[in-house]
């Protein structure tokens, strides 16, 4: 008899062991698998609404590829990199970074690989220790102004300056001597622009403004007043020279070439103030990011630099980019 009680007692026990385990794991938190991206961006605003459209890109891509993805921008690098830590905190799978401040953001980088978070560069010219880059070659950009000005079939040295390439004189107005875009930028606009045999004369720093930049434009068509080509570094300053150009009666007989997409620039372009525009792809951008990342995490390999590339912008196509 007593052989039958524990007997019994043995199967009450187990029963009840299996329906408190059932219990147990119905009432633990589902864990969600999905991957959670973060893309931190700049909270610059611009006339043609760049960072957006990265933005758009992104959200788009994570959709299609199936992540969750939270967008975050900030004012300034000390805030940015606070916010990235945050997100390493919290177990974030990878993050797509647009540096304010690209020389802040070791720490950062350091954390993420040691959690094993995969770690994507957007949009800049410096390089961390092994960070993968997304964006623009700026060097490329500027090499590809340099041959339209140059290039025969573009005819643009002919027709809208008057004037044989070779031994033209051009010169080149770019940001701050720190904006490495601005200085890759330059640095491939001068070897282009050199290689078809135009002599560059000078290059002025205008601080990426206007004010700055029509003022130097004019100092430049005061010193060298055979001057034929304008290379400038960004839409804003390329505005600052179309004015200095227009205001000395020299519009069409001076080639200016800019850099972005900014309204106010493809209305310059359309009016005949500005000759073109290289244009990079911010929608390219946003949806490489992202999609980099996932390829990161799943152990895939991606080159160190992606270059996303450029378009550009003439009167030909300048009704597109309103």
């Amino acid at each position: 008899m007593r052989k039958y009680l524990l007997f019994i007692s043995a199967i009450a026990l187990f029963i009840t062991a299996s329906c408190s385990s059932e219990s147990e794991a119905e009432s633990q938190p589902v864990v969600n698998s999905t991957p959670r991206f973060v893309i931190s961006l700049q909270a610059t605003e611009k006339a043609d609404h760049y960072w957006s459209v990265i933005q758009k890109s992104a959200v788009d891509k994570a959709k299609e590829i199936e992540v969750d993805l939270v967008a975050s921008s900030a004012n300034d690098a000390q805030t940015q990199v606070k916010q990235l830590e945050d997100e390493i905190a919290k177990g974030v799978s990878g993050l797509a970074v647009a540096p304010i401040d690209v020389s802040l953001l070791g720490g950062v980088q350091k954390k993420a690989q040691e959690a094993n978070i995969p770690f994507v560069v957007i949009e800049t010219q410096a390089a961390l220790p092994d960070a993968k880059i997304v964006g623009t070659d700026e060097e490329a950009a500027g090499r590809l102004a340099a041959d339209y000005v140059c290039n025969p079939e573009s005819e643009i040295i002919t027709n809208k300056a008057g004037f044989a390439a070779r031994n033209t004189e051009a010169a080149i107005i770019s940001g701050a001597t720190n904006d490495l875009v601005s200085l890759a930028r330059a640095k491939g606009g001068r070897w282009g622009l050199e290689d078809c045999n135009l002599k560059v004369v000078e290059e002025k720093s205008a601080n990426s403004d206007q004010a700055q930049a029509e003022n130097a434009a004019k100092e430049i068509i005061g010193q060298y007043p055979d001057i034929r080509v304008l290379l400038v570094t960004d839409d804003i300053m390329a505005l600052g020279a179309a004015k200095a150009v227009k205001e000395l009666g020299k519009t069409g007989a001076i080639v200016i070439i800019s850099f972005g997409t900014a309204a106010q620039v493809v209305e310059a372009i359309i009016a005949g103030d500005v000759t073109a525009s290289i244009a990079p792809n911010p929608e390219i951008i946003g949806a490489r990011s992202v999609e980099s990342l996932y390829m990161l995490l799943d152990e895939q390999s991606i080159p160190d630099r992606y270059d996303t590339g450029t378009r550009l912008i003439t009167i030909q196509n300048a009704s597109q980019f309103r």
